[in-house]
């Protein structure tokens, strides 16, 4: 048995970023419609790294390349999961993020200028948090335990990428960039505890829950810094990432 997660782990690692499902793939159960709109709200906050990382001229792990994907990955997305929903209330919900993403995909178009990045991180935290309420409705409605894990830890994802853009927000010397540090430091709290006590939660989750409060741990320490080097966050950030989609994806395993 242990030799078959170490197998699996493996796996994963190879393709954590996008994990799973393939781009534009149909999709047949709601585990896997949770993923992958829990996959779109952590690329919002990706994009808005990348943007800044460009800004900056930072081209550390080409952010634009990154970018270009991302963009094709999440319009591959959206259109799998309008074709999966039948809910009205949450294909209405679907059809608002579309024209939201309409409106983040021009902005990512465009060259990034340092005076338009306050505007562009408030579009994405919205973009975020309206996709944020639709995993959680999408979570919701088939009435699983399972499905609310599945959001909760892709919800980690999310988070890395938060933190990510964040920071770059701050080296950037954007103001109140440190006030944006309170809701994905929370929510990083709250997965860990919830996730911690979930019946699905099995051995090998734990052992990347307790890496991943590691990682809680450095950024409660960095958020009192105000030294910022950004590579080293984004290390950080994406070794998070990898770990967060390694954990969302055995809870889906899990289920099969």
């Amino acid at each position: 048995m242990r030799k078959s997660q170490g197998i699996i782990l493996g796996i994963i690692a190879l393709f954590w970023l996008p994990p799973t499902l393939a781009s534009g793939a149909e999709i047949h159960t709601l585990n896997e419609a949770v993923n992958i709109a829990g996959r779109q709200r952590m690329y919002t906050m990706r994009m808005l790294k990348d943007y800044i990382m460009i800004g900056e001229k930072l081209a550390y792990k080409d952010p634009a390349g990154d970018l270009k994907k991302i963009k094709k990955d999440f319009q591959e997305s959206h259109a799998s999961l309008v074709a999966y929903v039948k809910d009205p209330a949450l294909s209405a919900e679907l059809k608002e993020i579309g024209t939201l993403w309409d409106a983040v995909k021009k902005m990512t178009n465009e060259l990034p200028r340092k005076e338009q990045a306050s505007t562009f991180a408030k579009g994405a935290i919205d973009f975020r948090e309206k996709l944020n309420t639709f995993v959680d409705h999408l979570a919701k409605s088939g009435n699983k335990a399972t499905a609310q894990s599945i959001n909760v830890s892709g919800r980690l994802r999310a988070v890395s990428q938060a933190l990510a853009a964040v920071y770059q927000l701050r080296a950037w010397g954007m103001p109140h960039a440190d006030e944006k540090i309170n809701v994905p430091m929370k929510r990083f709290r709250y997965a860990l505890d919830y996730l911690s006590k979930a019946k699905e939660t099995q051995p090998p989750m734990q052992a990347l829950l307790k890496d991943l409060e590691k990682t809680y741990l450095f950024f409660d320490v960095m958020n009192q810094s105000k030294v910022v080097t950004p590579t080293l966050v984004i290390k950080k950030t994406d070794a998070m990432l990898k770990k967060a989609s390694e954990l969302t994806e055995l809870y889906v395993q899990s289920t099969k």
